[in-house]
């Protein structure tokens, strides 16, 4: 994971040195208050609440997180990073194949609607392997 740390430093920076996150902030503070206090009716309800607040967030994100990762995506194109981001090597993550051995059943789960059958996986308990161990 400490591998982990320039990778995020150089994504943050390079998205702070161009206005665009500064305009990505700008929109966000506008809309929220936009719709608390206009949408939200956040100063006629008689009432201190922050309902009104968290209600609209997630439909901001729903906007705004897209556009942001769009760029993001869009400059590790352009510049031919993204194919460390997608592939993920060893060296960086610092994880490998990982085995587990685990102890559940499978249930068979009935719906109110007639016909519609399904199946779940219930894992009750689990145990990481070391290198040297086979899951028996």
């Amino acid at each position: 994971m400490k591998h982990m740390g320039p990778i995020i430093k150089r994504e943050l920076l390079g998205y702070f040195r161009s206005p665009v996150a500064y305009v990505f902030i700008v929109i966000f503070l506008i809309s929220t208050a936009g719709t608390t206090w206009y949408l939200g009716n956040f100063y006629t309800s008689d009432e201190a609440s922050l309902e009104s607040f968290f209600f609209f967030h997630p439909w901001l994100y729903l906007f705004l997180i897209p556009a942001v990762g769009m760029r993001l995506w869009a400059e590790d194109r352009r510049t031919g990073t993204v194919e460390i981001l997608l592939t993920l090597p060893h060296e960086i993550t610092l994880a490998g194949p990982v085995k587990v051995r685990c102890l559940g059943r499978i249930k068979r789960a009935e719906s109110d609607e007639p016909g519609r059958i399904g199946m779940v996986a219930q894992i009750e308990r689990y145990e990481f392997l070391r290198g040297d161990e086979h899951a028996a």
